[in-house]
């Protein structure tokens, strides 16, 4: 219980030791960490445009692909090529060496 207490009252005096709230003997409360905050506007508004422009780049360049979304779809492995497994290409069951 003494561990307790001391540990309660080292953790309640650390921003007294440190100053972290007090300026001049007088006590302040910092939201922005003393950066202008027409600063933190131009992030925020930083953040959205990029934001809104990799969301219209993926709305634009990802086309769908799939039975649902494409007629008739080219396969990945490509056109009039069949999957050929590794037992089959003679490699039994061992990956190549690039």
């Amino acid at each position: 219980a003494a561990l307790l207490a001391a540990a309660g009252v080292a953790a309640a005096s650390a921003p007294g030791a440190a100053q972290a709230f007090v300026y001049n003997g007088k006590e302040y409360f910092d939201i922005t960490f003393g950066i202008n905050p027409f600063i933190w506007a131009l992030a925020a508004a930083f953040i959205i445009f990029y934001g809104a422009t990799l969301k219209n780049a993926a709305l634009k360049y990802n086309k769908p692909y799939g039975t649902l979304t494409v007629k008739d779809p080219d396969p990945i492995i490509g056109k009039g090529k069949k999957f050929i497994g590794m037992e089959a290409e003679g490699l039994g069951g061992k990956k190549a060496d690039n």
